[in-house]
């Protein structure tokens, strides 16, 4: 499961100090600054997807995220694409292409950075090519789902499926080629986070100064006392 942070009130009680950690699940703060580095350009919406704690991902409509009624949107590591699993637990995204599922396919430690599993698949070795295609194709799908649902054109492959994009590419374009209802007139575009090292938490500075703006007033009792 993508790890989420705990909301805040943008008005403090007199006295409190604003905690950016507190904001937000860090895949809808890696999308804010995600969308904060696209505002230029197009896509304004877009599907962004991480890979690096489960699997996170967030909803962006004309660059404002989209939360849902409890802040709980894009959990798509939980979307089902396997419904023969008896279990219940190894059909969701997050068993068959999480970073853990990824390592573990290419038989390599999961402790190992990502960037591991890309240099081996760069090397061709077997085991790490067939995990990120099998990874790869998962990912489409469920990616495809999402699409359909939302009317959304365009997916933004962020952390540790930025690392491996080159190796997913081919794999999830094929899903979305094959899946989404108005791809034969319409390619679906995918492309690689631009929002730098740590999104999350320039995600959560734009957070803090978009709620600063909205409401100077409630951030008067973090001034120092005047003598």
């Amino acid at each position: 499961m993508a790890r989420r942070r705990r909301r805040r009130s943008a008005h403090l009680a007199p006295g409190a100090r604003r905690d950016p950690s507190l904001i937000a699940n860090e895949a809808n703060l890696a999308a804010r600054a995600e969308a904060y580095a696209r505002r230029h350009d197009r896509p304004s919406s877009f599907v962004y997807v991480s890979g690096e704690v489960g699997i996170g991902g967030a909803l962006v409509l004309d660059g404002e995220i989209f939360a849902g009624q409890h802040g709980w949107s894009g959990e798509i590591g939980h979307t089902v694409i396997d419904v023969s699993d008896d279990a219940g637990t190894g059909g969701t995204l997050e068993a068959r292409a999480g970073q853990d599922a990824l390592m573990a396919a290419a038989g390599l430690d999961r402790s190992q950075p990502t960037s591991a599993l890309a240099r081996a698949a760069d090397a061709g070795d077997p085991a790490a090519v067939h995990a990120l295609r099998e990874g790869g194709a998962a990912l489409g799908t469920a990616l495809a789902n999402v699409v359909n649902i939302m009317d959304v054109g365009d997916v933004v492959l962020g952390g540790a499926y930025a690392v491996l994009a080159a190796h997913l590419d081919e794999p999830v374009r094929r899903e979305l080629r094959r899946r989404v209802l108005s791809a034969p007139w319409k390619d679906v575009g995918l492309s690689v986070a631009r929002a730098g090292q740590y999104p999350a938490m320039t995600g959560g500075a734009l957070a803090v100064l978009r709620d600063l703006v909205d409401d100077p007033a409630a951030w008067g009792a973090n001034e120092p006392a005047t003598t």
